[in-house]
């Protein structure tokens, strides 16, 4: 059960304050256009480590790091190592950019508080698909409608039916977090409990 003081109601309140850091300005583009299109607009980019940190130095606010876990200067570890330490972790949702990574990789960064894993090649469509329905979450919390695609409802179905699906819940916004191997979807709780009656797990 997650409360407020994880800072998850406080980050659903606040306006959407994004950095992208991520040496493909490929990447930074479509990350920046994308999220313009969903009317983001406080956007800042830095290519290294050592800029990710005095970003955060100057407290700007940012509640959402695009994260390349192949900076050349500093480990992506060892910056969010430090942020845990100035206690940002918890009012950040971080999106780890990565070409490929080994299953302990992926328990060593969600120990270091990553949610969200995008892997390399990432594009538009990528980005619609497993980023936009969080940020639409966001920015419209109190919107009285489902924002999963229909897409998800096999994929829904099959980890509830494994067993392999983890979620908690925020009764505040009425929000199952639903997190599968390397995607994870906010999606309406009335919603989610269609389909997992569906799969008879409840």
């Amino acid at each position: 059960m997650l409360d407020d003081k994880s800072g998850w109601r406080s980050l659903f309140l606040a306006d959407i304050r994004v950095l992208i850091a991520d040496q493909s300005p490929i990447t930074r583009k479509i990350i920046r256009s994308s999220l313009r299109k969903l009317k983001v607009s406080i956007i800042q980019e830095c290519v290294g480590g050592e800029q990710v940190l005095e970003f955060f130095d100057q407290d700007m606010g940012f509640n959402m790091l695009f994260l390349d876990a192949q900076l050349s200067d500093i480990d992506a570890q060892v910056i969010l190592a430090k942020l845990h330490e100035r206690d940002l972790i918890e009012h950040i949702t971080i999106f780890l950019i990565s070409s490929q990574l080994n299953p302990n990789d992926y328990r060593t960064f969600e120990a270091l508080g990553v949610k969200h894993f995008l892997t390399r090649p990432f594009n538009a469509t990528k980005f619609d698909r497993e980023i936009a329905p969080i940020v639409r979450t966001m920015l419209n919390p109190d919107e009285n409608q489902s924002i999963f695609c229909q897409e998800y409802r096999s994929e829904i179905l099959e980890l509830l039916e494994s067993g392999t699906l983890k979620f908690c819940v925020d009764e505040s916004k009425n929000l199952i977090v639903a997190e599968g191997e390397k995607n994870i979807l906010c999606i309406q709780l009335n919603a989610f409990l269609q389909i997992a009656k569906l799969a008879r797990k409840i």
